[in-house]
């Protein structure tokens, strides 16, 4: 007998990806492509939507234990530049900011990772480096995080603890029972 076809609808979210964009166009494709990613290995990711800071900043309270990654424009109707990076980071200041920005300004990058931001990624950039990066195998061969990446359109500075969303981080040696 064959074994059982997984039934991708049974798979129960594991970590939840908040996008912050005011475009619909841009959060709807960011959504359906995490989904398909992620179901394409066997995962489901939650994907918590808002079009500004404010509304951001309600859903992150209201979901922060299940929210590992948000996804942040800089240009938003109640923010602009920094200043909707800083409300979060001043709020909360364990919470995983990506910059994700049509502004490819070297200085602006620089302050966004100064100012807290995980990372800095152009929206013109590679589709491959944002994937990498939500699934937290953005290492370029370190092998507990981010350091030190630079591309055209990406620059990732701050060494960070393995945190991508799918797959689950296993137990250690010695983990668990047994």
């Amino acid at each position: 007998m064959a074994p059982p076809t997984p039934n991708i609808n049974s798979v129960a979210p594991i970590a939840g990806l908040l996008v912050v964009d005011d475009h619909d166009l841009l959060r709807l494709g960011l959504r359906t492509m995490v989904a398909a990613h992620a179901a394409a290995s066997g995962f489901a990711v939650q994907v918590y939507e808002a079009r500004t800071v404010q509304g951001a900043l309600m859903l992150y309270q209201s979901h922060q234990t299940d929210i590992h990654l948000v996804l942040l424009d800089l240009h938003l109707p109640d923010a602009h530049g920094l200043s909707g990076l800083n409300a979060f980071v001043s709020r909360f200041p364990d919470a995983r900011v990506v910059i994700l920005s049509a502004d490819s300004d070297p200085a602006l990058r620089q302050e966004a990772l100064g100012n807290g931001a995980l990372a800095f990624l152009s929206k013109s950039g590679d589709l491959s480096d944002l994937m990498a990066l939500i699934r937290g195998k953005y290492t370029e061969g370190v092998a507990s995080g981010v350091a030190g990446v630079e591309t055209a359109h990406t620059r990732v500075v701050r060494t960070v603890p393995r945190w991508g969303l799918w797959p689950p981080p296993r137990p250690g040696p010695g983990a668990g029972g047994g």
